[in-house]
């Protein structure tokens, strides 16, 4: 076959085939790249994260307990040593990585959007509905027992750190958790619940954590490599 003029080996051609293919595909991940920028760079415009009292930023060293905000941050290490121990003194060791949610709320410091629902005047937390039900596994008018399979130690308590109770016998619903469990550094603040999402609030799906561009790059190239063997 010739292709501008030129003779073009089989194998050849179905590396061409496979390029012109991907190219609608490449344009869409392209596309997603550069609105995942935006979004990053519209979170870090003129905003002052309440734990830094600076903008967000790439936290070094980097975050153990809060891994998920390594690319972005509201915190820096200190700040996440202090969640870590509080985490840790919530649930035993074999249960640490088996509630996302919650690990998401306990870093709610972090996520470098926080500056969006969290106010300071005021000493309030702004959490979208949506995510304090996916933190409760359901209803949060109801007590869950999402958690009772592990058991929570009630280090808030300074007469009895170290209790261990089940939390659906605790608690009634997520706001008598909230009013207890508050995000590390931010003794003080009040949680509240909002019925619809709102980039105000936290859980919207603007405040959660943004892919990282690195790891949108890194997606890219993995889609355009499987798409290219599975045309050969």
């Amino acid at each position: 076959r010739r292709v501008h003029g030129e003779e073009v080996e089989a194998s050849d051609q179905t590396a061409i085939l496979v390029m012109h293919s991907a190219f609608p595909l490449v344009a869409c991940l392209l596309h997603v790249m550069v609105v995942q920028v935006s979004r990053v760079a519209a979170i870090d415009d003129n905003v002052t994260c309440h734990l830094t009292k600076q903008a967000p930023a790439r936290p070094f060293p980097s975050l153990q307990q809060c891994y998920h905000f390594n690319d972005n941050a509201c915190c820096v290490s200190g700040h996440d040593s202090k969640i870590k121990n509080k985490y840790t003194a919530l649930l035993s060791d074999s249960c640490r990585r088996e509630y996302e949610p919650l690990e998401y709320y306990f870093c709610l410091g972090c996520n470098p959007a926080e500056p969006r629902y969290v106010d300071s005047v005021t000493k309030n937390i702004r959490v979208c509905a949506s995510f304090a039900q996916w933190v409760w596994g359901g209803d949060i008018t109801q007590p869950t027992t999402v958690f009772d399979n592990c058991a929570f130690a009630s280090y808030w308590n300074q007469s009895d750190p170290t209790a261990v109770f089940l939390p659906s016998m605790r608690w009634s619903n997520f706001n008598d958790f909230v009013a207890e469990v508050v995000p590390p550094n931010y003794e003080g603040y009040t949680v509240s619940v909002y019925g619809a999402d709102q980039t105000w609030c936290y859980g919207s799906s603007s405040s959660l954590s943004p892919l990282s561009l690195p790891n949108l790059l890194l997606f890219t190239v993995a889609v355009i490599y499987a798409h290219t063997i599975n045309s050969l």
